[in-house]
């Protein structure tokens, strides 16, 4: 593999393509004692509003040209500050996948997600439940000692100083982190986010002009993506497919790498059926190359769970995701993997990181090495 594009879409993460940027190249930097490739990334250049894009060169004579898919001004317009709003998040994920029983099916599918769902519902209830108590309790004993009015003041001023601190615990936790990413997938699958749809036809376009100007080239094409930017990628993957076929264009060399997805927090609401088209499509298509790699101690992804199969979708041979494990735990030294284990938002991010240990999953090689995406199978039939 000489010639590369990488198409990368962040998850639901504020921060733009700089922060992304600066992660790949620090990481690549450490990356490169374990696979010597010595990988350079040159300045960004601006292509639109939306797209930026590096160089990226190795002593493998590999070239990459690395897109940055920006779309976190409508994580923006979406993203929960303050108490209030974080607690209508989490009463909005109540409504649409306890009421709606997709919490039972995820609990069938993947038991880990539970418990990762149910985390901010039972921070909330038990801080909510305590600040209240010993607000009242406060209440009944100044009220012994001072009028009514000033222990009424006094206890409701505790009772805002706790839920303060609820808030600011709860965002150091990542337990609003976790109920800001149900939400919004809630919000996608009912069509309740603003500008969405125009941004995934962007990138769409996108990267169906660049496949279309080299049709006569080896070039590879990955569309990389990470955590809820999964979901943007089936819709986005999807529609670069359908565009190709329109035109009889070979599409072979465009392939999909999902890192850590949260697909059936989307593709389980039945409602939502131009998404279980996409899912429809892509376990359909033939000579497609698709690579899900998700980890066990990743608590906001669905460890090798087919989001097609799972969905009640019918999947033909050789087609749909190849579901792949980092097997983080051969990556890092014993020591190190437990507190990783416990970090519960740095795990969710290790697919884009540099490891201690030599593996076969090693995102800079994936993205900026010689091999095809497709050897990756290869390799880990070997390790396996």
């Amino acid at each position: 593999m000489q010639e590369r594009e990488v198409f990368y879409i962040a998850g639901y993460d504020p921060r733009g393509y700089r922060y992304y940027y600066s992660l790949y190249k620090k990481n690549a930097k450490k990356q490169n004692k374990i696979n010597n490739l010595n990988i350079k990334l040159s300045k960004t250049k601006i292509i639109n509003d939306y797209i930026s894009s590096c160089e990226i060169t190795t002593d493998k004579k590999t070239n990459t040209t690395y897109n940055f898919f920006s779309w976190n001004d409508i994580v923006k317009q979406t993203w929960a500050e303050g108490f209030l709003r974080n607690f209508i998040d989490t009463l909005y994920f109540i409504k649409m996948y306890m009421f709606t029983g997709i919490y039972t099916k995820v609990a069938k599918e993947s038991p880990r997600q539970i418990i990762a769902g149910s985390y901010p519902l039972v921070y909330l209830f038990i801080t909510i439940f305590t600040t209240a108590y010993l607000s009242f309790y406060s209440y009944e004993i100044l009220s012994e000692y001072m009028n009514n009015l000033i222990s009424v003041i006094l206890a409701f001023a505790l009772f805002l100083l706790g839920i303060k601190l609820i808030e600011k615990v709860g965002d150091k936790v990542a337990v609003f982190w976790l109920s800001r990413i149900y939400a919004f997938c809630a919000r996608f699958s009912e069509k309740r986010v603003e500008n969405i749809d125009e941004r995934i036809e962007l990138f769409s376009n996108h990267i169906f002009n660049q496949i279309k100007n080299n049709t006569n080239s080896k070039k590879e094409f990955i569309l990389s993506t990470h955590s809820v930017g999964t979901i943007l990628a089936i819709r986005i993957t999807s529609d670069v497919i359908r565009k190709c076929v329109k035109e009889n264009i070979d599409y072979s060399n465009f392939k999909l790498l999902t890192l850590g997805n949260c697909l059936p927090l989307v593709c389980y609401q039945k409602k939502f059926l131009e998404f279980r088209e996409d899912l429809e499509l892509l376990g359909k298509t033939k000579n497609f190359t698709w690579l899900d790699y998700t980890a066990t101690i990743d608590g906001a992804c669905f460890p090798m769970v087919d989001p097609i199969v799972s969905s009640g979708i019918k999947r033909e041979k050789d087609c749909g995701p190849i579901l792949l494990s980092t097997r983080f735990f051969k990556l890092f030294t014993k020591e190190n993997y437990k507190k990783i284990k416990k970090e519960k938002y740095k795990a969710h991010f290790l697919y884009l990181m540099s490891t201690e240990l030599a593996g076969n999953y090693d995102y800079f090689d994936i993205t900026a090495g010689n091999k095809a995406l497709e050897d990756r199978i290869q390799n880990y039939k070997k390790e396996k």
